[in-house]
């Protein structure tokens, strides 16, 4: 990453920001969690 650039926001625009982001961080654990189980019976 070259350069980290910071972002004014109100209040519930940053709620919404970090709950899109734990939800997206929730499912590619939830689909490593898949991935892991699938491949475990190969």
């Amino acid at each position: 990453m070259d350069r980290i650039e910071t972002v004014t926001m109100a209040p519930e625009q940053r709620r919404r920001a970090v709950e899109a982001l734990a939800n997206l961080i929730m499912r590619a654990e939830q689909a490593g969690a898949f991935a892991a189980e699938r491949d475990k019976d190969r």
